[in-house]
């Protein structure tokens, strides 16, 4: 029987406006169930663990880290990796952080350039939720106008890196991508023009 949940069983949650953790439920980590895009498995935002807790308490808690910055993606798992993303609020430097999903030690942190623009107050530079396959995660940002999708290893080496296309929109970025087969696709719809594109996973 599937458990329904609202988010996922690893939640980013912001303790304060400088600092985000990760709080990772038992019953996930242990049942190694990968979970490779926004909402999970298709995106249905449902697991299919058992017993996972139905309060949110810390005896319900694996582990807790703190990220380097702000960030309202989720995150995401691959096999005993955990993968999010963070941004600096003052440069919009984005920032790619894997964890040990078994123990929340950290793996690896790469930054990369970015840059600031117009959002909503609610909103962060760092709101996409990465994508991952057995070789890659994938990341998405937003810089001069523009959108960019990264493939990383999982041990962090950048792999390739893409233009995907004009965005405009008032409200800020966050654009999740998602795999398809073989094919990274990222649905870039704003007021510039819009598109759906796919590209090589590998290439």
């Amino acid at each position: 029987m599937k458990s329904s949940i609202n988010n996922i069983d690893v939640v980013p949650v912001v303790s304060s406006w400088l600092s985000l953790f990760i709080l990772s439920l038992v019953t996930f980590t242990a049942s190694a169930e990968n979970w490779d895009r926004f909402r999970g498995p298709n995106g249905a935002g449902q697991s299919d663990a058992a017993g996972i807790p139905s309060k949110w308490e810390p005896a319900n808690f694996l582990w807790k880290r703190p990220l380097p910055n702000i960030g309202h993606s989720s995150p995401v798992i691959w096999g005993n990796r955990l993968f999010i993303t963070s941004a600096d609020a003052k440069t919009g430097t984005q920032i790619a952080s894997a964890f040990d999903a078994q123990t929340g030690a950290p793996v690896w942190e790469k930054h990369f350039d970015a840059g600031t623009y117009h959002m909503n107050s609610l909103n962060s530079y760092a709101s996409s939720t990465p994508a991952v396959d057995a070789n890659h995660v994938y990341l998405l940002w937003l810089q001069n106008g523009r959108v960019t999708l990264v493939a990383l290893t999982h041990d962090g080496n950048e792999a390739w890196r893409r233009e995907i296309g004009a965005f405009q929109e008032t409200h800020g970025f966050g654009k999740s991508p998602i795999v398809v087969d073989d094919l990274v696709c990222v649905a870039n719809d704003s007021q510039a023009d819009s598109s759906v594109v796919a590209v090589d996973c590998k290439t």
